[in-house]
């Protein structure tokens, strides 16, 4: 017989993870001649990118190569290793809202960050970044017309609690809920 609890470890697994582009790798599979790359295409179409950085604010020079190289209207980033100590504008490329961010508590590690295009219309949604889950941070960006984009970035460690856990689930579903036009 299973408990509750077994669900959660079926639903939630350090053994999947998912595909990411990290700064360190190559982006030589994305041509620079593709329409979502052009900085004057329409908000519905923009590239978006995802790294885990172990310290954005060691990676500035390489984040600044990859967004001339890829002009991405979004970055997720996990792994930032924010601290209060380290101030938005130390994290926020020219050219970008100022970062949404969301910093671990009380260690040295993880935290999340969106890094969004100027061009874009955002608004943050502290009511999912503040939950009870550890590390996230969320977004809503206007598209054509009345479609809208929810973006999160979630960072959930191998040692993560059953109660965060359980606060990662109860996450999801309030996201669910908001039933957005488009979620990433």
């Amino acid at each position: 017989e299973q408990t509750s609890s077994d669900h959660t470890s079926d639903r939630i697994s350090s053994d999947h993870s998912l595909d990411r582009i990290s700064l360190d790798h190559s982006l030589d599979h994305i041509s620079s001649d593709h329409n979502f790359l052009d900085s004057t295409s329409s908000p519905s179409h923009f590239l978006c990118l995802y790294t885990n950085a172990q310290s954005l604010v060691n990676k500035k020079e390489e984040l600044q190569a990859v967004i001339d190289d890829y002009h991405p209207k979004v970055i997720g980033v996990s792994e930032t290793w924010g601290r209060e100590d380290v101030f938005d504008a130390m994290l926020t490329p020219e050219g970008y809202h100022p970062v949404f961010r969301t910093d671990r508590q009380g260690t040295i590690g993880g935290g999340v960050c969106l890094l969004v295009h100027s061009s874009l219309d955002v608004i943050p949604r502290e009511d999912l970044s503040n939950s009870e889950f550890n590390e996230s941070v969320w977004c809503q960006i206007q598209l054509e017309g009345r479609d809208t984009l929810l973006i999160g970035v979630v960072y959930r460690t191998g040692s993560s609690t059953k109660h965060n856990n359980n606060a990662l689930l109860d996450l999801f579903d309030r996201v669910k809920l908001e039933n957005p036009s488009h979620l990433l």
